[in-house]
This record gives structure tokens, C-alpha cells and sequence, in this order.
């Protein structure tokens, strides 16, 4: 599959409002984590990285939307495409048994360009769906019928329904269990087309893997989904994974993940590197679900904007802890080393 290029990027998080300043937040590794309102059954309070400006009793599925509104509104306001585009929403399992018929035409009321309803799709899943959409918009962009394609994914775990999800299957960070994770909410987004001269990034086409190994079972943790995973979207791109300067991961905190990224290296780094930068948005935004995949996307791009990457090939993973793993190649258009 013939390759993808970034145009803009939107991203809308507790700590930036816009991908620019929360690019640059992450980067300064910014932490809002706050203290909520309600207390677990030992009478601890729960923490939560959570939008200051959101409406006060939403639930968690209008917190999703608002976040979602918010950043396709950013990464689409600069565009003006005389053909239509295409949209794919990624939204969580939570919105599994949602009507979603109406999700896809309130929130492309405010586009500039035309949008091609009938070529759009919402997606329900995990974090590696994103990139599962992300291998979508790639295959309808190369059929050459719409002009662009938006990419955008939008989650929150700021909500009682969502913090005891994640507490009941024990990845939530406790005083008594601190390998788990801040609850976070996020939306990001990517408007991609197929005009290399005014593109911000290159994207390679998603490879994707499964991990046998869980949190919850006995299987050997091998690091097989993810080295699946990147195997696939190196080669889509004819890159060894020594080529790439910077790694980006979906990962918000959890031993289980690091780990994963030390398998990684071992068995598939084949030359020596002097350094091999791995960010964390989820340091900074804890667990964003959906959204985080996304989120590294765009922020490896905002690296090749600001000029402080480590060099001009930048590799992303998403893990989904049931097993599905996803990783996609993200590359400067600005040619050299940053």
C-alpha cells in the first residue's frame, strides 16, 4: 500500500487545548493529575487527568463527544477540498451498544469541504482500532474517490463507570498498587491526503500483531505481538527497526508495557544504536485509550515541527491488553536529521 501524508493535526487534552501547546506540555512533561470527588471503599481518593472545561455532570459518553467535536473542528478548519472527504471515528467499547447513526453527521455539520457520508465509518474498540482505522483511510485514499480522509479517535476514563473498569481488572494506580494507571481523557485527530508538498509527516501504512501473553492469564510474555506488529510496518516501509531515531508508545505506566518495549529491542534491534528515545504522552495524559495511538502519531509530527526530534524517522505503537497490538511509521517531510 502506497504511503499517506499528515496535513494537520488536532489534539485536545487536559494539559493543551490544541496540538501545538499540548505537544509542548507533554514534552515538559506537565502533570494535572487532580483529586476527584469520590472515594473507594478504603476511603482513598481517586486521581483523575481530567478537561477542566468540560460541562459538569456529563457522562462519560458525552465527555467522548465533546472531546471528539473539539479536535475535528481544529484539524479540519484549515482545510478547503473542492471534492469530498472521508471521516473515521474511533470511539471505545464503551460506546458498544450505542445508536451511532447520528455520531458521524452532528459532527460534520461545521466542515468547509463536502463529506463523503457514504464512505465515512465509526469504529468501536480498543486502542489498536485506531490504527485499524487509520489502515482504512490509507486503502480509501489510494482508490483515489475522496480527496482526504479524517482520522480521529476520542476517549475519557473520567467517569465512575470507567474508573472501576479499570480497578475491577486491577490497572488501576492505587497507594497499594502503584503499576497501574492514571485515568485520562484525550481526543486527537489527523487530516491525511495525498499531496506530499504541503504535508507535515509521512505515514507508512499500520502493521499489527497479537500478544498471547495478558495481564490477567499464565502465557510467557515474549514480546511476540509487538515485534509482530513493527516487523509489519517496517517492512511495509523497507525500514530495519535500527533506521528508526524514536520510538513513541501508547503506554501509560505499567510495568507489563516497558517490559514489552525491552523484548522488543532485544530480538529485533540488529545494529548497535548510541540512544533510542521512547516517549510517553500517557506519562503525562495517564490511560487515554483510543485516543492514545493517535496522540503519538501526532506527536512525532509535532517533533518534526519544533525540530527536536532525535532524527526523521519515528516509530508508534499501540498495545491493547487483551492482545492486539498496532504499530505504524511516522516520517519527517522536512528531509535530514532534526
Amino acid at each position: 500500500m502506497s504511503r499517506c501524508f499528515v496535513r494537520t493535526t488536532g489534539l485536545v487534552c487536559p494539559v493543551g487545548l490544541t496540538a501545538p501547546t499540548a505537544c509542548a506540555a507533554i514534552r515538559c512533561a506537565l502533570n494535572v493529575a487532580q483529586e476527584l470527588d469520590f472515594e473507594d471503599e478504603q476511603g482513598e481518593p481517586y486521581y483523575a487527568s481530567m478537561m477542566p472545561d468540560l460541562e459538569p455532570g456529563l457522562s462519560g459518553r458525552e465527555r467522548v463527544l465533546a472531546l471528539l467535536a473539539r479536535t475535528l473542528n481544529q484539524a479540519v478548519a484549515p482545510a478547503r477540498y473542492g471534492r469530498p472527504v472521508a471521516v473515521f471515528v474511533v470511539l471505545p467499547s464503551s460506546f458498544a451498544n450505542a445508536d451511532l447513526s447520528r455520531v458521524l453527521p452532528n459532527l460534520v455539520g461545521r466542515f468547509e469541504s463536502p463529506v463523503a457520508l457514504d464512505a465515512s465509518r465509526v469504529f468501536v474498540g480498543g486502542p489498536v482500532t485506531s490504527f485499524e482505522a487509520l489502515a482504512h483511510a490509507q486503502a480509501v485514499l489510494a482508490t483515489g474517490q475522496v480527496a482526504g480522509c479524517v482520522v480521529a479517535a476520542a476517549d475519557s476514563f473520567v467517569s465512575p463507570l470507567r474508573l472501576l473498569e479499570l480497578e475491577r481488572v486491577g490497572r488501576l494506580r492505587r497507594p497499594h498498587d502503584p503499576d497501574g494507571v492514571i485515568p485520562g481523557e484525550a481526543a486527537a485527530c489527523l487530516l491525511l491526503d495525498r499531496y506530499p508538498e504541503r504535508a507535515l509527516a509521512c505515514l507508512g501504512a499500520p502493521g499489527f500483531g497479537l500478544e498471547p501473553a495478558t495481564l490477567w492469564n499464565d502465557e510467557p510474555h515474549r514480546g511476540d505481538g509487538l515485534l509482530e506488529a513493527a516487523t509489519n510496518a517496517l517492512a511495509a516501509c523497507g525500514y530495519d527497526l535500527a533506521d528508526m531515531d524514536t520510538r513513541i508508545s501508547d503506554a501509560a505506566g505499567e510495568s507489563f508495557d516497558f517490559n514489552e518495549q525491552a523484548l522488543l529491542v532485544s530480538r529485533r534491534l540488529e545494529r548497535r544504536k548510541h540512544s533510542f528515545p521512547l516517549l510517553l504522552p500517557g506519562g503525562v495524559l495517564g490511560e487515554i485509550g483510543v485516543a492514545g495511538p493517535l496522540c503519538g502519531v501526532a506527536k512525532a509530527v509535532a517533533t518534526y515541527q519544533r525540530r527536536y526530534a532525535a532524527g526523521p524517522r519515528t516509530i508508534v505503537f499501540a498495545r491493547d491488553h487483551h492482545g492486539p497490538r498496532g504499530a505504524v511509521i511516522v516520517e519527517s517531510t522536512q528531509g535530514g536529521q532534526q
